[in-house]
């Protein structure tokens, strides 16, 4: 398996949980969640938890 294709150990900016992201190779788990509306400052990825719980959290902020 070359570089390209071999996952990339993260920690999670929020938590510091340890994952893989596969965006290197071309489809990372989070590419199947809707994207975030707005970055979070100071963070590179997030884990499939906290991606999750900021995902609810910008679109319960962004209901009228």
């Amino acid at each position: 398996m070359d570089i390209q294709n071999k996952p990339e150990k993260k920690a999670c900016g929020r938590c510091g949980q340890a994952f893989d992201c596969h965006s290197r190779s071309g489809g990372c788990w989070c590419e199947s969640l809707p994207p975030l509306p707005k970055a979070v400052a100071g963070h590179d990825c997030l884990c499939p938890s906290c991606l999750q719980k900021e995902i609810q959290a910008q679109q319960a902020a962004s209901k009228p």
